[in-house]
């Protein structure tokens, strides 16, 4: 099991994270880590109550689930 967690929704990504990682960093490195020949599990996770709405956790659930929650 691999976790890379994305830690927010995209628009908050600056304020919550260090400048040096980015909402599509964390997207590719799940991807990377899901088209691995080694077919690993891989995992994510987000913080809420941060002033995201209900549209940007679901376009966040639904960008996630296409490369995360292999188990």
């Amino acid at each position: 099991m691999v976790a890379h967690n994305i830690e927010t929704v995209e628009r908050l990504t600056p304020k919550v994270r260090d400048r040096r990682a980015t909402y599509a960093q964390s997207l590719r490195v799940l991807q990377y880590l899901k088209q691995r020949p080694e077919k690993l599990y891989t995992k994510t996770s987000i913080m809420v109550g941060l002033g995201e709405d209900a549209d940007e956790l679901e376009q966040t659930f639904r960008r996630a689930a296409r490369w995360a929650s292999t188990c």
